[in-house]
């Protein structure tokens, strides 16, 4: 099948069993639809036995590996690739939130704790973007790529089984979720350290336009053009930098500073 996402045709081929199917659907890109358009990805999805084994543009991505394994590999391969090419687009690793119609965006690494604080956010009453792309377009507003929160447990470690994540809705914690692009007003990098207090420091829009560029898709492949999509998103945004403790905490700080 052919699907278009964020200006990008990709050509999906999945396995003859519907519940793949129905698995590998649930985690295409937010918004996508049905395409005619020629694809500049071709992803697969291929069964043996009881396993599944992810090509992408021919390249194995991985071994003959268990379905929730394999789906979060198809996911994260397709999302890049599409990264990659979105024209006018670039795809910041941050989580996104809202309120009063300006967004917030928290860059980070995995394991950083943007999901726990996007929840803790949203469970005060911001509005959903997502918990993993800021989609930054020409005129310095973030998209929605609004897809189920990716929720880990309590003992996850990176590269390792117990890494699979449980995808949870945000409107299953109450939140509203965005549906258009958003003017950003908060920019925080402020990454989760146990026993930490709430004490970040202010930023330039320029150490903001950086903190964005460091988690850029495309950084390395479009350095140009990404820092200029980074710069016109951080031009008129607070920029905080730091570590934090409790999730809570951190939220309601966050949108008291928003509200200010």
């Amino acid at each position: 099948m052919l699907i278009e996402a964020y200006g990008v045709a990709a050509r999906v081929d999945l396995p003859q069993d519907d519940a793949v199917q129905a698995a590998a659907r649930d985690v295409f890109p937010p918004g996508w639809t049905e395409s005619k358009g020629k694809p500049g990805v071709h992803i697969e999805l291929l069964a043996s036995d009881d396993l599944l084994q992810v090509k992408l543009d021919g390249r194995p991505m991985c071994q003959p590996i268990e379905m929730v394994l394999a789906l979060g590999v198809f996911e994260s391969q397709l999302r890049f690739a599409i990264a990659k090419l979105a024209p006018a687009r670039t795809f910041i690793h941050a989580g996104v939130v809202a309120s009063g119609g300006r967004a917030i965006v928290l860059p980070g690494h995995s394991f950083a704790g943007k999901t726990t604080l996007v929840s803790a956010l949203i469970r005060q009453g911001a509005t959903y973007l997502s918990d993993e792309c800021a989609v930054l377009d020409a005129d310095g507003l973030v998209h929605p790529y609004a897809r189920s929160l990716s929720v880990r447990g309590p003992d996850a470690k990176r590269g390792t089984r117990l890494e699979v994540t449980t995808a949870v809705s945000a409107t299953s914690l109450g939140a509203e979720v965005a549906d258009q692009a958003l003017p950003i007003a908060l920019i925080a990098t402020v990454n989760y350290r146990s026993g930490a207090s709430w004490n970040p420091e202010f930023g330039t829009p320029a150490e903001g336009a950086l903190a964005l560029m460091s988690h850029a898709v495309n950084a390395r492949t479009a350095p140009e053009e990404t820092l200029r999509l980074v710069s016109a998103a951080a031009e008129d945004a607070t920029v905080l930098h730091g570590e934090r403790g409790d999730a809570e905490q951190a939220a309601a700080e966050l949108l008291k500073l928003l509200a200010a």
